[in-house]
């Protein structure tokens, strides 16, 4: 799945990852570190993260939009409705 995003990304005139630095440098996603996490807030954190991954995938969605990258386009969608159910439902 990686390279077929890479390959998307290259397409509407973005760049690559480069090493696992570029990786640490772009990340918008906070880890929590701490040696223990009690598991109501570890579900929180993740459903915290899961709703900022959809509005990610939202903003990406946009831009293929605009560059009329009609593959991601189509499959843009259905990984948004997939990430918001699990929101929705309780699933994280």
């Amino acid at each position: 799945m990686s390279r077929r995003i890479a390959q998307r990304v290259r397409k509407v005139g973005g760049s690559t990852l480069r090493s696992v630095q570029h990786i640490v440098r772009l990340a918008r996603l906070s880890g929590n570190e701490a040696d223990f996490v009690a598991p109501a807030l570890m579900l929180a954190e993740l459903r915290s993260d899961n709703e900022q991954l959809v509005g990610f995938m939202r903003d990406a969605h946009f831009v293929c939009g605009g560059v009329d990258d009609v593959a991601s386009i189509r499959r843009g969608p259905e990984r948004v409705v997939d990430a918001d159910w699990f929101n929705r439902h309780g699933a994280l």
